[in-house]
């Protein structure tokens, strides 16, 4: 399909990934070959996703693409959330975990292709204290990692970083009691996985239920806390039987209030976005995204 002199603003992050820059200027390479009009915009710092989409929505671009992994599309997500200008992505982060979310995988053909023939769908948010976020938001031992993360061996190593991370904190886990109310609901865990999707860490389903045409949060939570509970949890999330297990509560909520003795650390879609105490609610029609034809 020829693109037609559409508009298209791509956001782009240079450092994600490997060969990051010259991923991108080969997909920006290819949409132009399509026939469309692209600028391409390259992010310096943490936040300039943001910003850029801020002025990105002032053009009204046909459509909006981010570039990298799923923390540079979790900063153009709060700049685009409220507008009607589709999003796409070019997944070239180290997880992609959006990108499997919608059926892309790492297929960067696949990633051109939905942004010129996709089948635009809106969708439902998270939101954590003022910042949306597209997949999940955590607290406990996936947060403490995402804290304790050198960005530095993350860009030599990839996911083995987080591998090596993940081994350090099992060393001395999170151990301070999270007080959970959902909708009402007082709960108590160790750990907790908010999902607005399924996927979590690339092909894993943590929160297997969710969806984001869903109007809901979906709550996985942790009851035990130590090494030997966390590697049965990890184990089970790897196998897809966690929610099987008596120590593991899932719910669905609206509302999801946390707050603990510590002000432990919260990451979202993979960054961190501040500490506890934290409220989370869902954010209806927020968000137009582009899905693979036929997906």
């Amino acid at each position: 399909m020829e693109l037609s002199n559409r508009h298209i603003i791509v956001i782009a992050n240079p450092t994600a990934g490997r060969q990051g820059p010259q991923r991108i200027e080969e997909a920006v390479a290819a949409l132009r070959r399509r026939g469309a009009r692209v600028d391409l915009w390259y992010t310096s710092k943490r936040g300039d996703g943001q910003e850029l989409c801020g002025e990105a929505i002032k053009q009204r671009p046909a459509v909006l693409v981010a570039a990298g992994g799923d923390g540079t599309i979790n900063e153009v997500i709060n700049g685009l959330a409220g507008s009607d200008i589709p999003l796409g992505i070019l997944p070239i982060g180290t997880a992609n975990v959006f990108a499997q979310e919608i059926g892309l995988g790492n297929d960067l053909q696949k990633a051109i292709a939905t942004i010129a023939e996709g089948r635009a769908e809106r969708v439902h948010l998270g939101r954590a204290g003022e910042r949306y976020f597209l997949l999940m938001a955590g607290v406990g031992f996936d947060a403490q990692v995402v804290y304790e993360l050198d960005l530095g061996l993350k860009k030599m190593l990839g996911k083995l970083a987080y591998v090596l991370t993940g081994l350090k904190v099992l060393l001395a886990p999170p151990s301070q009691q999270l007080d959970i109310i959902a909708d009402g609901e007082t709960l108590h865990g160790y750990g907790i996985i908010i999902g607005k999707a399924r996927h979590y860490g690339g092909s894993f389903q943590a929160t297997p239920l969710a969806g984001l045409h869903l109007p809901e949060l979906d709550l996985c939570i942790f009851q035990r806390r130590g090494l030997l509970p966390l590697l049965r949890y990890a184990g089970g999330i790897a196998r897809g039987r966690h929610l099987e297990l008596s120590d593991v509560l899932y719910r669905k909520a609206q509302t999801v209030s946390l707050r603990c003795a510590k002000p432990l650390p919260v990451q979202a879609d993979g960054d961190l976005i501040g500490r506890l105490p934290m409220e989370f609610s869902v954010a209806r029609d927020a968000l137009t995204i582009l899905r693979p034809p036929g997906g």
